[in-house]
């Protein structure tokens, strides 16, 4: 993908910008999207700058269905069926170039251009007319801006293994400008750039929608994403354990305007209204067809069937242990009166996940999701009870009446009344030695602990996009890529494993390949 692409790309999007809308907004903000900007243009009134601003979380929103079928068809959970398109194969095979339009960075590009565009306009509009942005919506649009800008070169490291790096707009930049950062280098890298912001602003500055667009009826609840949920994501990938543990505590019982436990049912998590995702959610990707807001999940997953099932998901639910000691992950696996996330129809299995509804939303962060990042950083330290019981019974097993049991004195009262991930699901809780098994080292240990939280990411978040990039950054820190390899062979026929033990033995290999090699020229 060339310079010229990336411009080509941004230029057309600025042109067309799409109104955001989350379901619940009764209304769209009426504002003039005067977007069609060269690089010499300023913003020259608040609206422009309001409507630059929607346009950014519209950006965001377009990638939602790349990043969910990279994710899906890089793990083991998902496989295109006889139906499905070549380009969907060489994803699933490891054998996919950036030519093709799931597979071409260009949409994330997007993202990190318009935010390098926006945060450069409105500083300067900021100085020229101080006062006209009340300095609160300021400092957040500034915020979210460098919030889309790091998850966006974070997500481009995962899947294609580097990322490039620039500050500077298309039309005035230069290659020399530019860092071109491997994933070692990357999650650090973003990590000092959400502290230091832009222009005194940190990453960490939330948005009140209610007040950008001068209406109370407004709840855009999870339209952006949560500084701090991303740099403990950040922080796990760069291996500072404790740090990650910190900053989703702070995300948990502190950022958020109503505290993010795992009390919801399993089943309302999923909807499609915002205002039944308060205790679960922190980022979504948001599709109203009433407002033109569309994609092709639906339609690959239910319609064209282009996606199924692999017999080890199936497997994964089918072999969980229910409280009462029957056998089957029942909460979260499928129901006859509400299928969650597969449908068996006839002697064939469909994901159903998300994509039974027309107004869609798809989680980014969640606090599912947080738990199992938690407990992913507990046993990377070692410190095995803590880990296993984010990831079994939560929190509300130890508290006291006043204050936690150890190991956890100290810990936010908030969260006293929480599951963990498996006891919100009604499953038996695991017993040490059936994590643990035959673990001789206190490495063996934590790679065992390793795994099973890996596969509760799969049976927790399947089809969310998270067990992939589980899988890369648990076997990059454990530096043991057998980890992610054992796991994603079981996808293949056993005469195809073999062959893709040695592929995938070589970490390269784990990425998209970049036969042309971007430049940016």
């Amino acid at each position: 993908m060339t310079m010229k692409q990336i411009a080509q790309y941004i230029k057309s999007l600025l042109a067309g910008l799409l109104l955001f809308s989350l379901s619940g907004c009764e209304e769209i903000m009426k504002v003039d999207l005067n977007t069609g900007m060269n690089a010499e243009d300023h913003y020259s009134s608040s609206n422009e700058v309001e409507g630059a601003f929607i346009g950014l979380i519209a950006a965001f929103n377009k990638v939602a269905e790349q990043t969910l079928i990279l994710s899906e068809l890089k793990g083991d959970l998902l496989r295109p069926t006889s139906y499905a398109p070549e380009e969907f194969w060489r994803i699933y095979r490891y054998a996919a170039d950036n030519e093709d339009a799931y597979t071409n960075p260009g949409l994330f590009y997007d993202i990190v251009i318009n935010c390098n565009d926006f945060i450069k306009r409105v500083i300067k509009y900021n100085r020229d007319f101080p006062g006209n942005i009340p300095e609160a919506e300021y400092r957040a649009e500034i915020s979210v801006a460098i919030c889309y800008k790091v998850w966006s070169l974070m997500m481009i490291g995962q899947f294609w293994g580097e990322a490039y790096v620039y500050e500077d707009n298309l039309e005035t930049g230069s290659e020399q400008a530019m860092l071109r950062l491997g994933l070692d280098e990357l999650p650090v890298y973003l990590i000092a750039y959400m502290n230091g912001g832009e222009d005194g602003v940190d990453a960490f500055q939330m948005p009140d929608f209610r007040s950008i667009l001068a209406d109370n009826n407004i709840d855009w609840f999870g339209a952006t994403l949560y500084g701090r949920v991303l740099l403990a994501e950040l922080k796990l990938w760069a291996g500072d354990y404790q740090g990650a543990i910190d900053d989703y505590l702070a995300a948990l019982t502190t950022d958020a305007s109503n505290t993010v436990n795992l009390t919801s049912g399993y089943r309302s998590i999923f909807t499609s209204a915002v205002t039944q995702l308060k205790n679960e959610a922190f980022t979504v990707f948001s599709f109203n067809v009433a407002y033109h807001q569309t994609n092709n999940l639906r339609e690959y997953f239910l319609d064209r069937y282009y996606f199924a099932p692999t017999r080890n998901m199936i497997d994964l639910f089918d072999a969980q242990v229910y409280a009462n000691y029957s056998r089957g992950d029942a909460q979260r696996k499928s129901a006859t009166c509400a299928s969650v996330t597969l449908r068996q129809e006839e002697d064939a299995w469909a994901v159903t996940k998300h994509f039974y509804q027309e107004n869609m939303i798809l989680h980014v962060y969640r606090a599912g999701q947080v738990y199992l990042n938690i407990a992913e950083a507990y046993a990377c330290l070692g410190r095995f009870e803590e880990a296993i019981t984010f990831l079994d019974k939560g929190l509300k097993s130890y508290w006291a009446g006043a204050d936690y049991r150890a190991p956890f004195q100290s810990f936010p009262s908030a969260l006293q009344g929480a599951n963990g991930v498996r006891g919100r699901a009604g499953l038996l809780p695991l017993e040490p030695e059936e994590i643990f098994g035959s673990s001789v080292t206190r490495q063996d240990s934590i790679r065992a602990l390793c795994g099973r939280i890996a596969d509760e990411t799969a049976l927790e978040l399947a089809y969310e996009g998270k067990r992939w990039p589980a899988l890369v950054r648990m076997a990059r820190n454990l530096h043991d890529p057998s980890f992610l390899v054992d796991k994603i062979v079981a996808k293949f026929d056993a005469a195809e494993q073999g062959d893709y033990r040695t592929l995938l033995s070589t970490p390269a290999n784990w990425y998209i390949k970049d036969e042309k090699k971007t430049t940016l020229k």
